[in-house]
């Protein structure tokens, strides 16, 4: 927490841990009632505290999403939980294999009466005129 006073990085960290900033003013201030409500909203606006803050919600966020190798984890742990209905069991394993491109599924489209998909081209009106100026060029 680089030039931040002690009592800034006190306020930091009692704000990513609590998630609210009139208590991590009192805690790192000592201050109570409007006047912490005040004093920590103004130094919420303190483009250092503010960075800072932002930096470790960041780190929280990241650290709460699940790496691919702990959902195959969760997966494997599930599918071998002989507690758990067999059709969740089977669900789990689907999408451990799923996950590993253990089987890749296809889906053919396919028009009215299953021949081919109707496309059709729209050209915006600027385009249309520059192409049809080309035409008239050659």
């Amino acid at each position: 927490m680089s030039a931040l006073t002690a009592r800034q990085a006190a306020f930091v960290r009692a704000f990513v841990e609590t998630g609210n900033q009139t208590e991590a003013y009192r805690r790192a201030y000592g201050a109570t009632g409007r006047t912490a409500e005040a004093a920590a909203s103004r130094l919420m606006r303190n483009g250092k505290v503010a960075a800072e803050v932002a930096k470790h919600a960041k780190k929280a966020e990241k650290a709460s999403i699940a790496t691919v190798e702990e959902l195959h984890e969760f997966w494997t742990t599930l599918m071998r939980d002989d507690g758990l209905e067999p059709r969740d069991r089977l669900k789990a394993s689907e999408l451990r294999a799923k996950a590993a491109g253990v089987f890749v599924e296809k889906r053919e489209v396919s028009g009215p009466g299953g021949g081919p998909q109707q496309t059709q081209v729209v050209i915006a009106r600027d385009e249309a005129l520059a192409i049809a100026r080309r035409k008239g060029e050659e």
